[in-house]
């Protein structure tokens, strides 16, 4: 027999060897399957998820959020308020954060800004002071629907903050121009931390004319509480109509001070 084929022969021998060998040390010593060794096993749906191990976790199926609305009117003082309309169009998510971006109309001006939303909610967010750059004279708003941190509630329950008595009076001290006032009325079973109202005031033609907002802290289930939405200059025209809006995270955990009975606002 040629040389060559019998060390070839020779080789194939020892690798044979050599396989078996380590086949016999890795069976030996191989690791038994678990959830969280990298791989598909052990009935599992997916990898180291569902069968045996914890459940996989559901893809979120979801619609973007939408700007229905800007608005920006000069606030007197040499800023600008910027009221946008915003639309949640998921009925089982909300965002318990997201951002968006007002930029000026010649691109001088871009800043960030966060805001959460509820599931199938229309809600108004209300930027104060926004200066335009020289010679700009609107703006444009976008919202990041990539960085959204989306929360799922299947069993979701408004959070009951009712406002009564609204209304707009100028001020009698001569400090602020008016301020918008009402009762805020927390009708949940829910002591919550922090919630803002929002007010809109707009003309007889239904233009803005400005907006503002208070923040309430510490509002127990039951409980009420006088806002005071306090507008500082002379906003030049008749106010005709005054949109009112109470809002809170139901989504931040430490929202919630107490809560009356079982459950809350969110089963998730």
């Amino acid at each position: 027999m040629d040389k060559n084929i019998k060390r070839v022969i020779i080789l194939l021998v020892y690798l044979a060897i050599f396989v078996a060998f380590g086949a016999v040390i890795y069976f030996i010593f191989k690791p038994e399957p678990s959830c969280n060794d990298g791989v598909k096993n052990q009935g599992e749906e997916g990898v180291d998820c569902g069968g045996v191990c914890a459940p996989c976790q559901q893809e979120i199926k979801h619609e973007n959020l939408e700007i229905k609305s800007v608005e920006i009117v000069d606030d007197g003082k040499g800023g600008n308020d910027v009221v946008i309309k915003i639309y949640n169009p998921n009925e089982e998510y909300g965002a318990k954060s997201f951002q968006f971006v007002i930029q000026d109309d010649l691109g001088n001006r871009s800043s960030i800004y966060r805001e959460f939303i509820l599931p199938k909610e229309t809600k108004y967010s209300i930027v104060t002071g926004y200066v335009l750059a020289d010679g700009a004279k609107s703006v444009e708003v976008g919202i990041n629907n990539k960085g959204v941190d989306w929360q799922r509630a299947v069993k979701y329950r408004d959070p009951k903050l009712v406002i009564f008595n609204k209304r707009f009076e100028k001020s009698q001290s001569g400090s602020n121009y008016g301020e918008i006032i009402g009762l805020l009325v927390n009708k949940s079973a829910v002591d919550y931390e922090t919630i803002k109202i929002k007010g809109v005031l707009r003309d007889n033609e239904d233009v803005l004319i400005g907006g503002s907002y208070q923040i309430i802290n510490t509002l127990p289930a039951g409980d009420k509480r006088e806002f005071h939405i306090i507008f500082p200059v002379d906003l030049g025209r008749d106010i005709s109509k005054i949109e009112i809006q109470a809002e809170t995270n139901i989504f931040e955990n430490d929202n919630y001070l107490k809560i009356e009975g079982k459950g809350n606002n969110l089963d998730r």
